[in-house]
Parts: C-alpha cells; structure tokens; sequence
C-alpha cells in the first residue's frame, strides 16, 4: 500500500480489520464444504486443517468432498488423517457431517468424539462400519452409500440405537442385514439400488423386525417378488416399490396373489408406488382409505375402477392412456388436488380417436371441483417427447380461459411435482393441517 495516499492507507487499514473481523465472525463458517481434487494431495489437507483451527467452534455443517482416488500410498494416509483431524477439531459444534470419497472410507473410533452429531452421511467406493459410530447417542438420520462392493458392518453394535432414519442406498447389498435389529427407533429405511432379488429368497427376511416402520423404499432392487414381510409393518405409511418385479410368466398368477397379501393389513399406507413393476394393482390398494399418493406408471393396468380409496386420494400419477380408460374414477375422487399424467399415447387406439378422448379427459377434468394441478411428463429418454394426444389435451385446456386449473410441463423426473415424499413431507403436512384447524376453530363466529 506504499503508493496509496496517507489518508487513503487510512482507510484501506480500516478495511482489512473490518474485512479480518468480518471473516473471523462465527456465523460466516456455521457450514462448510471442503472439496480435495484427490486423496494424495496431503498439501491440500494439511492447509484445510490449518485454516479451520481458529474457526472450528463455530461450524456446525462440514461436507467433504474427496473427488478422485488414487493407489494406496503414504499420502493418501497423510490426508485421511488430516481430514480426521479436521473433524475432530469441530466435534464439539458439529452438527451435520458429510465425507464422499472414489476410495476407501473406514469409520472407526475417530466417530465416537463427535457425540452431539445428529445427521452423518458416508459414502465411498467401499465402505467399512468399526467401533465408534455406535456409541452416538443423539444421531437421528444416517446414511451409507458403498458404489463398488457390499457395505460391512463389523457387528450390530457399531450403529447406534438412537438412529430413526437409515438409507442404504446403493450399497450392492444382496440381503437386508441383520446387523439392523439393533436399531429399535427405525422409523424409516431406505434400500433403494440394492440387488435383493436374485439369492435364496430370504434377502429380506430381517425387514419383519422393524415394526414400527413408518417409511419403506425398495426401489429398483431387482426384486423378483414382492416381500412377504410388508405385512408384518402395518404402520407403514409410505412404501416405495418400484422397478421391481419385472414381467415373468411362470410367476405372473404367484406375483399378484403376494402382492395382494402382502398389502392388505396396510391400512395406514399414505404413499403408494408401484411404478414400473409388472403386476396389475392389487384390490387390496382400491379398498385403502388413507391412501394420498398413488404413483401407477410403466404397469399393465389399463384402468382404475372406484373403490373407497377415492375419498382420500390427494395426487395421483398415472398414465395417458389408464387416464382415458379411468374418468370416471377420477371424478370419484372428490378430494384429488393433483393429476400427472405420463408415457404418452402406447396403446393400439386409432389416431383418429385420440382429439376425442384427449378432449372427453379435459372436460372431465375441468369440471373436477378439487383439482388445482394438471403435471404433463414430457420425458422420454434424454429429450421431450410430446403426442397428439399431449397437444390435444393443452389446446383444450386453453380453450377455456376461466379455468382455475394450472397446466405444467414436466421434463425431469427429479422435479419436486413427481418426487417421491419422504416421512419429513407427510409430517409437514400433517402440521399444517393441525394448525389450520386450530385457527378455525379460534376464529370467532361471525353475528
């Protein structure tokens, strides 16, 4: 600064302390993501560790990214140690913690400092559970993810008892391990891109444990068969199964009948989906009375008859063609507030018999005194793919320009309209829906 002016180095010292105790400000470093280009870089490592030292009280969230992979040597042991320390450093503020690496992650004793953690998430091409994590007595939500080979859990003991959200998604897990019966608070388990279905027929005999199960996703799990053991989890309210059950002959009539079994004593089942799975829908989901979100794309049914799950059906997701062949269940469901509609035009129907039936459904919708939300899914590999059936149905929907109705195009199946809810979203919903009747009921009558 020894060409600037003396009033103006003045000044610009002013700055720099304002700018250091700015920096310095607790609030600033609450979260942090630390990203390393790869686990040799020790130099890296070793600037992060000595960077937060004087900011470590303060965070609360640390993320850390750990991009590539490279062989094992003595760095990539520097930097792991490192990062150990990093996280040891904030173990008395830290709150949320988050570590992915390509490589090797091995969670050891080191885990069992961070004792005020309530969300972890793990995840690395392999992944190895020790002694340490077990013994946190307030993690509530956890998360694995091992990409390359199966998870291990060294013994039941390494999870701890106090966790009610586990997910083990893509885990290349082939079985529900038994390791799990330690956890007694489990409220809702994620198993999604798992291989479940192609052992011995027992993968998961351990699910039947976690009665008091409120939230299930089996997704894409290759599964073969619907588990027996859904019926022992009757406060299920949300199970996700689909991509499952792929088209079998030989077990098509079997399928059916378990799928059936396995759903009737689920009478609290909020969220159903049976996307892409081969089996027609089940009688026992049209006798449901609570059910709010059903997700039936990508199946042989070809319509949906009324039943008693009509009065309580809030969003439903099904396909054009099932949508044509069901308007008079969907006026049946006096409540439904929303409506997607996927997999444009598959059936054999004249084209010149879709304006009509595109038509017929927009009328039908239209009038529908609940409906606020009509989703269009126009994704069909990796580009929009819009049918004259599609069109139709928007020209009609402009046509009458006093609707209430909202119209949305749809292009990703990631989209918060079509994602599948978890237990947190239903109990959002469940609050709102309190409250909102607390403030009826304080309101006072009008004279």
């Amino acid at each position: 600064m020894q060409h600037l002016p003396q009033t103006n180095r003045v000044h610009a010292s002013e700055v720099c302390r304002s700018w250091r105790e700015a920096t310095t400000c607790p609030a600033l470093w609450r979260s942090l993501k630390f990203v390393l280009s790869c686990d040799d870089d020790e130099a890296s490592a070793e600037a992060f560790l000595a960077w937060l030292l004087s900011r470590a009280a303060a965070v609360e969230t640390l993320h850390i990214d750990i991009q590539d992979s490279a062989a094992p040597c003595d760095a990539v042991v520097g930097v792991m140690s490192n990062v150990t320390a990093a996280v040891m450093a904030v173990r008395a503020s830290l709150r949320h913690f988050t570590i992915e690496t390509t490589g090797s992650l091995v969670v050891g004793q080191w885990a069992a400092a961070l004792h005020n953690l309530s969300t972890a998430c793990f995840i690395g091409g392999a992944v190895l559970v020790k002694q340490g994590l077990g013994k946190l007595t307030q993690l509530r939500d956890l998360e694995f993810g091992s990409n390359n080979v199966s998870l291990e859990i060294d013994s039941p003991a390494c999870l701890p008892v106090s966790v009610t959200h586990l997910s083990l998604e893509h885990c290349c897990l082939v079985a529900v391990p038994p390791c799990l019966e330690r956890l007694t608070e489990l409220r809702s388990l994620d198993l999604s891109q798992n291989v479940l279905g192609v052992e011995q027929g027992n993968e998961t005999a351990t699910l039947a444990q976690f009665t008091g199960l409120e939230c299930l996703k089996l997704a894409n799990c290759r599964m073969l068969q619907v588990p027996a053991e859904l019926a022992a989890l009757k406060r299920l309210r949300i199970l996700h199964m689909g991509g499952n059950l792929e088209a079998n002959d030989d077990l098509g009539p079997e399928v059916s009948g378990r799928m059936e079994a396995a759903l009737r004593p689920l009478r609290r089942l909020q969220v159903l989906v049976v996307s892409q799975c081969h089996v027609l829908l089940p009688e026992a989901v049209r006798r449901m009375t609570k059910l709010e979100r059903l997700f039936v794309t990508s199946t042989p049914v070809t319509s949906l008859s009324t039943g008693p799950y009509c009065k309580s059906l809030r969003h439903l997701c099904l396909d054009w063609d099932v949508a044509f062949e069901s308007a008079a269940m969907l006026e049946q469901c006096a409540g439904m507030q929303m409506l997607t509609l996927a997999r444009p035009h598959r059936s054999d129907v004249p084209d010149g018999q879709v304006p009509e039936r595109a038509e017929q459904l927009a009328a039908a919708l239209l009038r529908h005194p609940t409906l606020e939300q009509v989703n269009i899914v126009a994704v069909q590999g990796r580009g929009l793919h819009l049918s004259i059936a599609t069109m139709r149905f928007v020209l009609a929907f402009q046509s009458c320009r006093q609707s209430r109705l909202r119209l949305e195009l749809i292009d990703s199946w990631d989209s918060d309209l079509v994602r599948i809810p978890n237990l947190t979203d239903l109990v959002d919903v469940t609050l709102t829906a309190e409250a909102e009747s607390g403030r009826k009921r304080e309101r006072p009558e009008e004279s």
